[in-house]
């Protein structure tokens, strides 16, 4: 008997082990660019602290508290990499000017929609008093 609960025990970690996928959360403060990680685009790590996907993670999750996008501070971001691809990007921002960015790059993304039959974005845009969000993820249904 004890063979058996042996064997049943060895086969469930074999089989949970070999299903296993690892992803990684990384924060870095500071970082400044001119372009965002778009939906449906290949992940590069454009000047980040960190590489993912590697050859342990093949998911991950980066948050940046501080960007300067454009020469323009006040934002944030988070983007999530799911099999070297960016699966969606979250973008944060405070202030009018700010604010203004983000509609142009809604505006630029519907547009870039329309001619791309690939791999559509779906884009969420939320606004209250002092913030804006703008949410950009792969359009499921566009596939």
């Amino acid at each position: 008997m004890p063979k058996i609960y042996t064997l049943l025990f060895l086969f469930i970690a074999l089989g949970s082990y070999a299903q296993d996928k690892a992803s990684i959360r990384h924060y870095q403060k500071k970082w400044k660019t001119d372009s965002i990680h778009l939906p449906c685009q290949k992940w590069d790590s454009r000047d980040l602290l960190i590489h993912v996907p590697d050859s342990i993670y093949d998911s991950g999750s980066v948050q940046v508290k501080k960007l300067t996008l454009k020469g323009s501070k006040g934002f944030s971001c988070e983007v999530k990499i799911v099999d070297d691809d960016v699966y969606s990007t979250v973008i944060k921002a405070k202030g009018k000017k700010n604010r203004a960015i983000l509609l142009q790059l809604e505006f630029w993304i519907q547009i870039q929609n329309k001619k791309t039959a690939d791999c559509k974005v779906a884009t969420l845009l939320k606004v209250s008093k002092r913030n804006t969000a703008l949410q950009l993820n792969q359009d499921i249904q566009g596939l």
